[in-house]
Parts: structure tokens; sequence; C-alpha cells
């Protein structure tokens, strides 16, 4: 059961075709609506005009390592880690939840679209499915019990 391709089953009701035209689809839908909000909140001038304007209130200009260095160090800091969490729970609970929907995501697009038909694919790709929809469901089920539900941690205490 871990070490199959939990879609070669769906095959028999499903063509692979159709798995992978809704898959083409669902990103499809997500780059037309992040650009549909970029225009039509008018989010794309915004950030253009942001930009404009740290340029000119600049003091110094960096160099290219500088930015790259900036850019490391807030991707390692802020996004890989969830930095903007101050509250080491719900840092875990994100991640367990980004980190496990990642893995179920990537490796299920590999799975349809690279093994459609193929109930034993290499052995990795269905664990590492496995353990994003658990790594998903712990963090999910953790902030929705023990963060959310938690009413001393919202605020209101009985």
């Amino acid at each position: 059961m871990f070490t199959t391709n939990p879609f070669a089953p769906l095959t028999v009701f499903v063509s692979p075709d159709v798995m992978q035209g809704y898959i083409v689809l669902m990103v499809l839908a997500v780059v037309v609506g992040t650009v549909f909000d970029l225009l039509h909140e008018k989010k794309l001038r915004f950030f253009l005009q942001e930009r404009q304007r740290a340029k000119a209130a600049a003091k110094q200009l960096l160099s290219a390592a500088d930015k790259a260095a900036i850019a490391a160090r807030t991707l390692v800091n802020d996004i890989a880690t969830f930095g903007e969490f101050c509250n080491r729970q719900r840092r875990i609970s994100h991640c367990l939840m980004f980190y496990g929907f990642v893995s179920y995501l990537v490796t299920s697009v590999v799975m349809v679209f690279g093994y459609p038909t193929d109930a034993r694919p290499p052995v990795v790709l269905p664990i590492l499915w496995n353990i994003g929809v658990l790594m998903t469901l712990v963090g999910g089920y953790w902030f929705f019990f023990f963060l959310r539900v938690n009413v001393v941690h919202d605020g209101h205490p009985p």
C-alpha cells in the first residue's frame, strides 16, 4: 500500500489523459487567478511604484553579491522556516503543513505524468507521497486542535 502508485487504480475509471489535463487546467487556473488578482486589485501597480520609491530613497547602491546575500538570508530565515511566526508551535504546524503539501503535490504530479498506469513506480515516490499526506494532516490537526481551538492561546481564557 505504501509502495504503490495511488493513481494507478484510478486509471480503471479515469483516463490518464484526463488526470493530466485536470492538473494542467488547475495550474492554468492558479496562474490566471494570480494575474487577475494582480491586475484587478491594482497590486502590480502598487508593487512597481513601491519599488521605484525604494530605489529613489536608497542611500547606496547594492552590488549583485549583496543582493544575493540578502535574498539568501531572507529565504532561509523568513521563508523556509516561517520566521514571521514567533510562536514555536504555530511555526512547526505551518512547516509541517507546507512541506507536507509540497511533497504531496510534487510526487502527485510526477506519478500522474511519469507513471500514470504503472502500479510500481520507484519506491521513493509513493513513500514521499504518503509522508507528505501525513505531514499535512499532522500539521493541520496540530493547528486546529492545539492552536486554533485553544481559547487561552487566542487570548480569551475561560
